[in-house]
């Protein structure tokens, strides 16, 4: 079994804010966890996964690159987004986990909702009791998103499994 066998592969995507969406998703598809609430749901992700420390496991971290701009800082330079994002980091460095910071667009545009639901991960506001499950739902996609990006057999092995 080589470290980037679907079994051992782990993509972990977050959403960064004051909702913040957590997914891991394992390289065959099978999603291990999501969440979506405040910044805190991270306190205990490395206490929860620790076994993702694992030798032989192959843990992909992809987090939503937010860019403040001038328009962003006129409206709000999310302060929260910009905190989840070095916690994020901080873990990456701790645990020599890679961390790819990506583009919500180009997540979105990859990943669609369609895609989500074939493969059966579409969440709703009733799965993570939030009024949304936007949040949790990108998350996914950036976990799915880093699959394409960095193991793409793998994501195209997702897709061809679910006849896309």
């Amino acid at each position: 079994m080589t470290s980037r066998d679907a079994r051992t592969t782990f993509a972990v995507g977050i959403d960064p804010g004051d909702s913040t969406g957590l997914a891991i998703v394992r390289g065959d598809g099978f999603r291990l966890h999501y969440e979506q609430g405040p910044p805190s749901i991270l306190d205990d992700f490395e206490v929860r996964f620790a076994f993702l420390r694992s030798p032989g496991y192959d843990v992909l971290i992809a987090c939503e690159r937010f860019v403040v701009t001038a328009n962003t800082a006129r409206h709000s330079a999310q302060p929260i987004a910009q905190q989840v994002v070095g916690v994020v980091a901080r873990l990456c460095r701790l645990n020599d986990w890679p961390l790819y910071m990506q583009s919500p667009f180009q997540v979105k545009k990859l990943v669609r909702n369609s895609l989500l639901a074939d493969l059966g991960l579409l969440l709703r506001g009733q799965d993570v009791d939030q009024p949304d499950a936007n949040d949790v739902n990108d998350a996914q996609r950036h976990a799915l998103g880093v699959l394409a990006f960095h193991r793409a057999s793998l994501f195209s092995n997702l897709i061809t499994n679910i006849g896309v």
